[in-house]
């Protein structure tokens, strides 16, 4: 009965220690994600920075082309 007490024993010890291997790599792969989201993030946001910059050259060029054609058929017909 000992023998099977030892062994068992010796498993658990076993199990425990894999537990504890794969929990490192959990954790590990975790903070990667975490830092992976960052980059991500951070990269989505200048995104969107750029496009939103665009957007408003794009209005006020819009604006400006709009005020010309104005300009030119008022004078045209003037």
């Amino acid at each position: 009965l000992q023998k099977e007490r030892n062994e068992v024993s010796l498993a658990l010890e076993e199990t425990g220690k894999k537990m504890v291997v794969q929990r490192t790599r959990f954790d590990k792969l975790q903070a990667d994600v975490k830092r992976e989201r960052g980059a991500v993030e951070g990269e989505v946001g200048e995104v969107q920075e750029l496009y939103d910059a665009l957007r408003q050259q794009t209005l006020e060029y819009q604006d400006s082309v709009i005020q010309a054609l104005e300009e030119l058929i008022s004078n045209f017909y003037v």
